[in-house]
């Protein structure tokens, strides 16, 4: 049944379906795409797309994830033996397949860690989480965040909030959509930038925050695992840079004219912080006792999200490198496909496999010539966490990044220069994960 289900989802929109095949339409896509970098005299799509990032150069990209490959790979081999070890010893007597490993790989997280999602919850609730995150906003930024009572929302559960900056002016305003509900928005959390900030529009920065956590209920607040965490101060922090400009003008305020693998540095920096364990215990309180998270369980909590994550480190590698190579050659995809797989990735390839045509990043989103920029961000945050402490990272970061819109490259790019030193060679990154 793992196999089905796994089969099903990898080769969907391939050629299990003659009506549904993408294969000839993305085939369509690349072409018209390499049509379009040649009229402005680029040799591939690849290198246009480059002329709206801080790498520069699609050379520049690839040399740097292929630094990180052969690390990674035996990171990942020596874990995938531990895996199956596990698996063989609680009687799965097959060689472990891509289908196989989500469950295995869960339970035997759960086998080493003990972690109960209920009781990692019952330390989250919602209500704690924003008041800290947003005295968090505070002490970073020397931002006010209020509820704008009275303001027109659509639906009972959505609230409206205003910065104000130290001088308690208005700067920013924004929506917070955060409970789940089925059949009138989807289960993705989304960021959905309004108008920016411009000085001659008079117009200040607008923000929509949407999430899909677990309602309250009579007895008991919103509690959210700790993956909710995660992703509600990522999306938050990629929120900030947004609403925090200090830029005048509208086409260069906020994530305007920032460039692509850059963009995604504030939200990782923001998520980071919970890396800190005094951050962590600061947002949790117990729904009965009141007490926060213990020592033992934060402890178990940063292993386990490290569990396998070599595996997770070589998937995005894939895809960032896949993504690009797809727009710089012109065989067909498949066989391009198989290439990189080949070279990246520890199982061999399954015939009925066609996941590039459900990739929806880099054929219907933004992400052509530019998935890497996930990974990307990652990295640069990583490799200057080795030199200063998370929070004085997170004071530095959203104090270059936010107020500079359209200017951040070069200013950027000259402070990763100077604060990086030894450890900006990529091979130090997967360490990050051990």
């Amino acid at each position: 049944m793992r196999r089905d289900a796994w089969q099903a989802f990898v080769g969907r929109a391939g050629f299990r379906d003659a009506d549904l095949n993408n294969s000839l339409i993305i085939e369509d896509i690349r072409l018209m795409r390499s049509k379009e970098a040649k009229l402005f005299g680029y040799e591939n799509y690849a290198e246009l797309s480059m002329e709206t990032k801080m790498a520069r150069s699609v050379k520049h990209v690839m040399t740097s994830l292929s630094e990180l490959t052969l690390p990674s790979k035996v990171k990942c081999q020596s874990d995938l033996v531990e895996l199956q070890d596990f698996a063989n010893k609680s009687g799965f007597n097959e060689d472990l397949q891509l289908w196989d490993m989500a469950y295995w790989r869960r339970k035997q997280r759960e086998a080493n860690f003990q972690i109960s999602e209920s009781e990692v919850q019952s330390y989250f609730q919602y209500p704690v989480i924003l008041e800290q995150l947003f005295q968090l906003c505070k002490d970073l930024f020397n931002v006010t965040i209020k509820e704008s009572n009275g303001a027109l929302v659509w639906h009972r559960d959505v609230k409206r909030y205003q910065i104000f900056d130290e001088d308690d002016r208005e700067i920013a305003g924004f929506y917070l959509d955060p409970y789940a509900r089925p059949g009138q928005k989807g289960l993705m959390p989304r960021l959905e930038l309004g108008q920016s900030k411009s000085v001659a529009a008079g117009s200040l920065p607008l923000a929509s925050l949407l999430f899909s956590f677990q309602p309250p209920n009579a007895s008991n607040p919103s509690l959210l695992t700790y993956e909710d965490v995660n992703v509600f101060f990522e999306k938050f922090g990629s929120s900030m840079q947004h609403l925090l400009t200090t830029m005048p003008y509208g086409d260069i305020s906020g994530t305007n004219n920032v460039e692509w693998d850059a963009l995604h540095v504030c939200g990782s920096t923001m998520r980071m912080l919970l890396q800190s364990p005094v951050v962590l215990k600061r947002l949790s309180r117990h729904i009965d006792t009141g007490k926060e998270i213990p020592d033992d369980l934060v402890r178990r909590l940063y292993q386990s999200e490290k569990h396998l994550s070599s595996l997770d480190l070589l998937s995005e590698m894939y895809f960032g490198i896949l993504d690009l190579s797809l727009y710089t050659k012109t065989d067909f995809w498949l066989d391009i496909t198989k290439d990189v797989w080949r070279n990246m990735m520890p199982f061999a390839l399954d015939k009925r496999d066609s996941h590039p045509c459900g990739f929806a990043h880099i054929f219907i989103g933004p992400y052509a010539a530019g998935y890497y920029t996930f990974l990307w961000s990652e990295v640069r945050f990583c490799l200057l966490k080795c030199n200063v402490s998370v929070i004085q990272l997170g004071k530095s970061c959203f104090s270059m990044l936010d107020g500079r819109g359209g200017r951040l490259c070069r200013l950027w790019g000259s402070w990763l220069h100077q604060r990086q030193g030894a450890a900006s060679n990529w091979k130090a990154f997967p360490g990050y994960f051990s």
